[in-house]
């Protein structure tokens, strides 16, 4: 219904029908859904599911619906994501200033993983040895290195050395993701600084000996 609250939050001043229902065998069902407004509704949706927390937030401009397929209209977005943190790290709210369509692939390259680690660094994951493996002492390698898209990287005697073979290879993993990136038409300049500029970061992390963080 116009004028109603969607997700809680935003406004659907849309001029004209977002969704269209036809009766198939008696029953109606949906033959077309506006993908403008099922952009904005699943932005929506993902703030409200994360308000009670304070990690998101929408800007002015997109509370109504008017304001997003506008903006969305004068951009690619065709099989593309929303994001609303790769051009300003640990930005909240999502807005157009802030916000950008680009591959699923590409969204994925910073995920934090944060509850699937636990407390260990990114990256890094603890390896329990078999009860048939009597190995002991500084011969004993329980810290599996593991990273987005590839996989297993190895298995190390430290918590730091798994995380540096993370950070070496992530590393080449945004380098050849942003050149490969390049020769698609989403490419967007703005973003593939930001993400070889987090590539740097982790490049100086492993020179201090530090431990990178995403967040």
């Amino acid at each position: 219904m116009k004028n109603k609250l969607v997700a809680g939050i935003g406004i659907n001043d849309s001029d004209y029908p977002v969704v269209r229902y036809a009766y198939v065998n008696g029953k109606r069902k949906i033959t077309w859904k506006c993908p403008f407004y099922e952009k904005w509704k699943n932005m929506l949706d993902r703030v409200s599911s994360h308000q009670n927390y304070g990690d998101s937030g929408v800007s002015p401009e997109w509370v109504r619906f008017s304001g997003f397929k506008c903006w969305m209209e004068g951009i690619s977005w065709d099989g593309l994501e929303l994001d609303k943190d790769l051009l300003v790290k640990g930005n909240k709210v999502y807005g157009p200033d802030t916000c950008v369509f680009v591959p699923h692939w590409i969204n994925s390259l910073l995920l934090d993983r944060g509850k699937a680690r636990g407390n260990f660094p990114l990256g890094v994951s603890y390896q329990q040895t078999s009860k048939s493996t009597k190995i002991q002492g500084p011969s004993k390698k329980n810290f599996l290195a593991q990273i987005t898209k590839k996989g297993y990287l190895g298995v190390f005697h430290t918590i730091e050395e798994a995380h540096r073979a993370w950070q070496k290879e992530k590393i080449i993993q945004i380098q050849e993701s942003v050149n490969l990136w390049a020769k698609e038409q989403s490419f967007n300049t703005k973003v593939a600084d930001s993400l070889l500029s987090v590539a740097w970061k982790i490049q100086l992390d492993v020179l201090e000996g530090k431990e990178t963080k995403l967040k």
